[in-house]
């Protein structure tokens, strides 16, 4: 990789604000971002939902 280079493109899609979800892939297989995103906290990522009252 160069810097400057294209790595991908973000797509109107599911959001109804701007955000962006990325993985990572080593020789084909998932690994954690985070090992590339040193300084960052890690998310926490909370229901956006409630289950309806039975």
């Amino acid at each position: 990789m160069t810097q400057g280079q294209v790595i991908g493109e973000v797509q109107a899609g599911h959001c109804t604000r701007p955000c962006l979800h990325f993985g990572v892939r080593v020789e084909g297989e998932y690994v954690s971002p985070l090992n590339y995103l040193s300084g960052i906290p890690r998310a926490v990522l909370l229901p956006t939902r409630t289950s309806a009252a039975r």
